[in-house]
């Protein structure tokens, strides 16, 4: 698979708010207004949220944060969904933690997700590989991109 290579996360790092509470490191989530247990997973999800509004300049307004969906019949929880400024969904994004190799699989679980949700452009990363579709429905089939600013256009 093709890697998305014009982003670096660690550039939004020092964007993020993070806390000590008793004895758990937090970490604020822009979109939720609130602090979360700081995880691989969500340092990835709050740097590329941070990356969103910091170079994308997407309001935290435009985008949901794990949401509960039903699967072909299983509940499950997407990880970000753009919304652009008419509140359509155009962008879905699927985070693993930074040890996590993405690959087929992975990629096969989002696409999942998107049976149900039909959003035309997909995000994979695992903080340090970025992979990003641009979905046609029309012909049911996909096509990888190595640019951000594919993914971004809506």
């Amino acid at each position: 698979m093709d890697l998305i290579k014009d982003i670096d996360l660690k550039n939004y790092q020092s964007h993020l708010s993070l806390k000590q509470e008793e004895s758990e490191k937090k970490i604020r989530c822009a979109v939720r207004k609130k602090y979360l247990v700081l995880q691989p997973e969500e340092l990835i999800r709050q740097s590329w949220i941070q990356y969103l509004i910091q170079e994308q300049k997407i309001s935290p307004n435009l985008m949901q944060v794990e949401k509960q969906i039903i699967v072909l019949g299983k509940r499950r929880r997407f990880d970000l969904l753009l919304y652009n400024k008419d509140h359509e969904p155009f962008a879905l994004f699927e985070f693993k933690g930074f040890k996590v190799k993405v690959d087929d699989r992975t990629f096969e679980q989002l696409s999942h997700y998107n049976l149900f949700l039909k959003i035309p452009k997909l995000v994979i990363s695992n903080g340090i590989e970025h992979f990003g579709a641009i979905i046609d429905f029309e012909n049911q089939n996909y096509k990888l991109t190595q640019k951000i600013a594919d993914i971004m256009e809506h």
